[in-house]
């Protein structure tokens, strides 16, 4: 099984920490598990996003972004949800540094299908350099670390702790994002519980999910003087109260206190005895811990009593919102449909004629378009909303081309000008008429001239690899040849490098996206006959076959994105079997790699 791609969100809001933030993201970008993406959330800061986004401007892996929502750290999260393209989701405080196998860690937990969440083990580094003596590891909570309590190893949980966390996508697909209204903001009162919240609410949603911690995935949180104070310990004890009564409420005080029952009969009863036990033996700090055990209690309880009376009298409420970006967009986003289109010929050979348009037909389908008001983008367009968050045509299509036959200048480059339709061709550029001409051409291909008028006419120009091999039956160099030689000579030949790519026969794995990213393509298109989606990420984004055989009204299904289950089920089932096919080659080929 492959390992799924992980985003990592961090929420920041002070310029204070400007050096805990650096190295927070310099620990993600040192893991040996590498994440996809590290988002910055600046939480309505403005001096602190430009600045942030003059630091990470030329590392594109590192994206900073305005928090979309009201101030707060659920908020935050939110937008950084919303904007990821991860399929699991990380967080990680932002004065926080991650060991080296964090990631691998939490990836790990995911091999169980119904996994949903994965959490951590957080150590406090403490500004004086070592524990206060008073300060009972049972509340470590109170400065965001694992306390003492938690059972060792990979375990089951109620939920884990929002700093050191990670969720899969379609966690909150079902259940939403974090509620706001009771997590922090910023430097006022210490609220928390947010995660406990949403974890609850998720396994409504899904009553099989299964929420671990795994105390190997490890980061080490930094805690600041103020917050080795017994002052900071009673206020966060106290807030801790008042936003556990805001959860009972929510979610009813079984499921809301269920965790906390068993600590405070359980483990802080032990504390307080290892407290007294310490201080019969004269050893320092035992009757402090001791004492702090029973004052945070106190106050929680106090805390929670005052949360429950607001709660009951409406003077206390929290929201759980959809995560959306900065722009307004919702993880949400409708699917859109990607038209993959290949020679719009009046009399295509046998190698094309299945996947070819008769020029008449393609004509029909633009004009039910326009009449349907379905708005065509380019793909580099589509990706970058996606990315960014920025605004879409409310019925948004893509119109691609693949391979690079002379039909789509001929016949589809006047029809695409009279509606002013948007469109992307994919060239393989071993395949296009002129001095790079490999002979592989399946009927009349583009000469570098026309393809030059239709970067005119604002089609945008894609990748298609050079000779247009099966790029996941091809070893690392060849790989790299084709996406490398194909970007090379697009550039030579148009002045502009291409920013997308199409993958030859629609089939890719893990190394081939890869390579796709690194050989400088910001986003890349599949086939699988389906809806793309932005949980897809933008490797891996499908599309759908427009062929000689496709009348007005399955076209029409394709573009409104009906049925489109049915209409493909037979290509489906041969591509599942190809796939087992292809799978059993490469394990084939890797057996033989070894014994040579």
């Amino acid at each position: 099984m492959s390992s799924p791609d992980i985003s990592v969100v961090i929420c920041v809001y002070t310029e204070d920490r400007w050096a805990d933030i650096l190295a927070a993201v310099a620990s993600v970008r040192a893991q040996s598990r590498p994440a996809r993406e590290t988002l910055l959330v600046v939480d309505h800061h403005q001096t602190l996003l430009e600045r942030l986004s003059r630091e990470y401007k030329e590392v594109p892996e590192v994206r900073v972004l305005a928090n979309a929502g009201p101030r707060g750290l659920s908020a935050g999260r939110n937008t950084g949800i919303a904007a990821s393209h991860g399929e699991i989701i990380a967080f990680l405080d932002d004065d926080a540094v991650a060991e080296r196998d964090w990631l691998r860690h939490f990836a790990e937990g995911y091999e169980d299908p119904r996994v949903m969440a994965v959490g951590g083990r957080t150590m406090p580094i403490w500004a004086s350099g070592r524990r206060p003596a008073w300060f009972p590891e049972e509340f470590d909570w109170v400065v965001g670390c694992t306390y003492k309590g938690l059972p060792p190893g990979r375990v089951r949980v109620r939920n884990v702790l929002g700093g050191n966390a990670s969720f899969r996508r379609t966690a909150f697909d079902a259940a939403g994002g974090f509620a706001t209204g009771i997590g922090r903001d910023g430097d006022k009162r210490p609220l928390g519980c947010e995660e406990t919240e949403l974890c609850i609410r998720l396994t409504r949603a899904r009553p099989d999910a299964i929420l671990l911690i795994d105390d190997r995935a490890v980061i080490h949180h930094r805690v600041p003087e103020p917050r080795e104070h017994f002052a900071y310990f009673r206020t966060r004890t106290y807030a801790e109260g008042l936003s556990k009564a805001l959860v009972a409420r929510s979610v009813g005080a079984g499921k809301g206190l269920e965790s906390e029952r068993r600590y405070t009969t359980r483990v802080l009863p032990a504390g307080v005895a290892r407290g007294l036990r310490d201080a019969a033996l004269a050893r320092p700090g035992g009757a402090g811990r001791a004492g702090a055990i029973v004052a945070g209690v106190l106050t929680a309880a106090g805390g929670y009593v005052l949360g429950s009376v607001r709660a009951r009298r409406g003077g206390a409420t929290f929201s759980v919102v959809e995560p959306r970006t900065a722009r307004g967009s919702s993880m949400r986003e409708p699917a859109v449909p990607i038209l993959m289109y290949h020679s719009i010929a009046t009399a295509p050979n046998d190698a094309t004629r299945a996947l070819s348009v008769a020029p008449e037909a393609f004509a029909e389908q633009m004009a039910l378009l326009g009449d349907l008001k379905i708005t065509p983008v380019s793909t580099a367009q589509l990706a970058e909303s996606w990315r960014s968050g920025g605004p879409l045509p409310e019925r948004p299509v893509l119109i691609t081309f693949d391979d690079g036959y002379e039909g789509v200048h001929r016949h589809a480059l006047p029809v695409l000008a009279e509606h002013g339709f948007a469109s992307t061709l994919f060239v393989s550029t071993g395949w296009i008429r002129g001095a790079y001409d490999t002979g592989g051409g399946l009927d009349t291909m583009l000469d570098w001239d026309q393809v030059r008028e239709l970067a005119d006419a604002q089609v945008e120009i894609g990748g298609h690899s050079h000779t247009h091999p099966q790029l996941d039956e091809i070893d690392d160099d060849a790989l790299r040849f084709e996406l490398l030689r194909c970007k090379e000579i697009v550039a030579d030949e148009l002045g502009a490098r291409p920013v997308s790519f199409a993958y030859p026969y629609g089939y890719s794995s893990r190394r081939v996206r890869e390579a796709v990213r690194e050989a400088g393509f910001a986003q890349s298109l599949a086939v699988g006959n389906a809806l793309a989606r932005r949980r897809q990420g933008p490797y891996a984004l499908r599309r759908v076959t427009v062929r000689r055989s496709t009348g007005v009204e399955e076209f029409t299904r394709l573009v409104e994105g009906r049925a489109i289950a049915l209409d493909f089920a037979r290509d489906r089932a041969l591509t599942k079997g190809y796939a087992m096919v292809r799978r059993a080659r490469q394990v084939r080929r890797k057996a033989i790699r070894s014994r040579v």
